[in-house]
Order: structure tokens, then sequence, then C-alpha cells
């Protein structure tokens, strides 16, 4: 099995492969992009989140800067308002390589 497989399969993997790595970069570049977006641009801010963890729930507000080292495949329930950083462990979930699809 390659890293990505025992990834996906939630077993131990090398953090440092380089197709492992590929993936994360791209998630964590899309990561920059929304801490670089204006407190106004809030339809912005959400389609992002969308795309960044795969659901967002209604009257979600999540302030930047958000660090993760991976965040697909979360979702956030409604209602919901963080202005503190956060970096939460997000682990699980769809590949990064379909934020960019």
């Amino acid at each position: 099995m390659d890293p990505l497989e025992r990834k996906a399969a939630g077993l131990p993997y090398v953090y440092n492969d380089p197709a492992i790595l590929e993936e994360q970069y791209a998630y964590q570049d899309e990561l920059a992009r929304y801490n670089r977006t204006m407190p106004s641009e809030h339809e912005k801010r959400r389609e992002m989140l969308e795309k960044i963890t795969g659901s967002v729930g209604e009257d979600v507000t999540i302030d930047t800067p958000v660090h993760a080292n991976w965040g697909c495949g979360t979702s956030t329930l409604a209602s919901i308002f963080t202005a503190t950083p956060l970096s939460p462990s997000w682990t699980t979930g769809r590949s990064p390589s379909a934020m960019t699809a």
C-alpha cells in the first residue's frame, strides 16, 4: 500500500512522501488564501470554507487566521462563530486534491 492509500484507509503513513506533501501543500495554499481575505468578504469566505472543508453549516463564521495541516472533510454545524486563532487537528475526510477539481 502506498502512503496515499494508507492515509485514505486511516492507517499510519509516511508524512513526507512526495505525493502526501503535494496534497498537503495544495490544502495549505488554499488555507493561506482564505487567511488573506478581507473581513467584509463574507460570501467569498463561505465559498472558500466549503471548498477547504467540504461542508459548512448555515450562519457559520470563522475569522482568520486559521491554521491546520489538513481540514478537508471537516463539517461545521449551524450558527458557529470563532474569532480566536483556530488550530484544530483536522485529519479525516476528502482528499485535498478534490479542492482543485
